[in-house]
């Protein structure tokens, strides 16, 4: 099977050894696959009646600026998730500068797109969906009438989390900081534990997951140091029986969310699967919390569901 393999790969790049294979070479076998992609999805617009759009803005390790696009579109009783293309991004994030990318892509790849863009999906932020010149609404003002304006669930989960566990009494988040400090200092308990506490992203919740698990997991090698340590070296402010329970109330809560999250992550998955996926996890948060709903409160759900999913409105997944 590998020698059949090589013997094809050779054929298709036309050379007689791979080892051979230069950087121009490579280089252009890429563009030809690109160009090969692109004509597909060019022809899958033609052929389909209506298609949505997801994009984000990124940056790498080396602070260059990315702009990813998707394509999304129903076929064959399932939903459709091709990935369009990954652009380099020079200049400012801002809504015309983007949008002008976004279009002049469009232009080229398919034309007619104004005319069966029914629904674009971001991450939120503001140069995306502000109401006067983001993304969004540059190009909602230029297709068909009915555009669906959709917000990225998993982001909105993101940004609910953060205030969640920033809300927590006890100035937990600033103890949880401190410790998290002291302990990746402490080259003695982490040879003893053969591992080091991760550090926490104000940015991402699931790194409180991983904090958490990791605080959890390692509840009695971090007491028996403190116990243990000089008074002189030890950590100013010692762990309490009260930010224990808390730090372990926070790792139930977070698996929970995270198991919803992971429901979510399909590239295939529909409104109908979102929300039941959300209402499951309040049920479980519920039970995790002993909360009755009294019959006034029978209405509770729904509302928070639909504000997790945009004020009713329907969200894709980017």
């Amino acid at each position: 099977m590998a020698t059949d393999a090589i013997h094809d790969a050779k054929e298709v790049c036309n050379i007689p050894k791979l080892g051979a294979c230069s950087d121009y070479l490579v280089a252009s076998c890429a563009k030809v696959a690109c160009a090969l992609s692109i004509e597909h999805i060019s022809q899958v617009l033609c052929s389909e009646w209506a298609f949505s759009m997801a994009f984000d803005a990124s940056t790498d390790l080396q602070q260059t600026s990315w702009v990813d696009v998707r394509i999304r579109y129903y076929q064959n009783s399932a939903l459709e998730n091709l990935h369009l293309i990954t652009l380099p991004f020079v200049g400012r994030h801002t809504g015309l500068a983007t949008f002008k990318m976004f279009e002049k892509l469009f232009d080229v790849v398919y034309p007619l797109w104004k005319d069966k863009l029914i629904g674009c999906s971001t991450d939120g932020a503001t140069n995306m969906t502000w109401r006067l010149s983001g993304v969004v609404t540059r190009i909602q003002n230029v297709v068909k009438p009915n555009f669906m304006r959709m917000w990225c669930l998993l982001h909105q989960i993101d940004i609910i989390m953060q205030k969640v566990y920033k809300r927590v009494g006890c100035n937990f988040y600033k103890t949880l900081t401190s410790i998290i400090s002291f302990l990746r200092r402490q080259k003695k308990l982490v040879e003893e534990m053969q591992a080091i506490c991760l550090n926490l992203s104000a940015t991402r919740w699931a790194s409180m997951l991983r904090v958490a698990r990791f605080m959890v997991e390692k509840r009695s090698e971090i007491v028996t140091y403190f116990a243990e340590t000089e008074p002189s070296d030890r950590f100013d402010q010692l762990p309490t029986p009260a930010f224990w329970i808390l730090i372990s109330v926070i790792n139930e809560i977070s698996t929970h969310v995270s198991e919803c999250v992971e429901s979510l992550q399909g590239r295939r998955v529909t409104l109908q699967q979102q929300t039941a996926a959300i209402q499951s996890l309040m049920d479980s948060l519920q039970r995790f919390a002993f909360v009755e709903l009294t019959p006034d409160d029978d209405t509770l759900p729904v509302v928070m569901t639909s504000s997790l999913l945009g004020r009713g409105r329907s969200v894709t997944l980017t």
